[in-house]
C-alpha cells in the first residue's frame, strides 16, 4: 500500500513540475510579466476617476415616514424579506407573496395583525417572536409599500426587466 502511495505521489509531482514547465515556457515565449508591464512605471498610473452626481438633498432627507413605520422596515427586513422579499432588490423567487398597501387594504389591518401573530401551513406564526407593538410597527410600514414596487411578470419569471435571463 505505501508503495503504491509513493508511486502515486511521485507521478503527481512530475505531472505538476510537467505543467510548471508548460507554463513558464509559455511565458518565455510571451514575456514574463513584470510589475511595470502588470502596474505601470509606477510614475503614472492609468487612474480613471468616475464622477458621480447626487442630489445631496435626497439623500440626506430623512424618508417620509412615521417613526413608527420606520421601525416597521427594520423589523421587516429582518424577519419577513427573505420569505417575501417585496422591497429593496427583490429576487422574485421568493417562499411567500408579495406584500405591501394594497395587500394590508383588501385584508385590513385586524386580519393582517392575526396572520402575523397566527401563521399557517406555509408561514410561521410569529406571537412569541414580536411584540404587540412590533406587529403594529410592520402594519404601519406595509401600508407604506406602494403598489408599483410590485415585481412585474417579466421578473417573476425569472428575468429582468429586458428580458434577458438574470441567472
Amino acid at each position: 500500500m505505501k508503495l503504491k502511495q509513493a508511486i502515486l505521489m511521485v507521478a503527481a509531482g512530475t505531472l505538476s513540475l510537467s505543467i510548471a514547465a508548460v507554463v513558464f515556457a509559455q511565458a518565455q515565449q510571451h514575456g514574463m510579466p513584470t510589475p511595470e508591464k502588470v502596474y505601470g512605471n509606477g510614475l503614472t498610473w492609468p487612474i480613471k476617476i468616475k464622477v458621480w452626481k447626487y442630489d445631496k438633498q435626497q439623500l440626506l432627507a430623512q424618508p417620509a415616514m412615521s417613526e413608527e413605520a420606520r421601525t416597521g422596515r427594520i423589523l421587516w427586513t429582518q424577519k419577513c424579506a427573505y420569505c417575501h422579499d417585496g422591497v429593496g432588490s427583490p429576487t422574485y423567487r421568493t417562499m411567500g407573496p408579495w406584500l405591501g398597501a394594497e395587500i394590508v387594504k383588501n385584508l385590513g389591518d385586524e386580519s393582517v395583525r392575526s396572520f402575523i401573530k397566527n401563521g399557517d401551513v406555509r408561514m410561521p406564526a410569529f406571537r412569541y417572536n414580536l411584540s404587540d407593538q412590533q406587529i403594529e410597527s410592520l402594519i404601519a410600514f406595509l401600508k407604506t409599500v406602494p403598489s408599483d414596487q410590485r415585481p412585474t411578470p417579466s421578473q417573476l419569471a425569472g428575468r429582468g426587466e429586458a428580458g434577458a435571463a438574470s441567472d
